[in-house]
């Protein structure tokens, strides 16, 4: 690719959110935690094998430590 890559960061949106209290709220949360783990898998399945690295972004993550994790996965990749 003339020394040109593609990153992806993928947000996990269940961790930017607050902590379910009721028993409904977790059951909720639950099953949208689990739809966007598996949009995170579906993400990964389909770009990583075309030789785009998918980083996953939480609400802990710094925006500069994922733009590095991004570039580290796209150079293994490349490797």
């Amino acid at each position: 690719m003339h020394g040109h890559a593609l990153s992806l960061i993928v947000p996990d949106a269940s961790t930017f959110v607050d902590v379910p209290e009721s028993p409904l709220e977790r059951d909720v949360f639950s099953v949208y935690r689990r739809s966007e783990a598996r949009r995170w898998r579906e993400a990964k399945a389909a770009l990583a094998p075309l030789g785009c690295a998918v980083v996953r972004a939480t609400g802990e993550d710094r925006p500069g430590i994922l733009i590095v994790q991004a570039q580290r996965a796209t150079r293994r990749r490349a490797a």
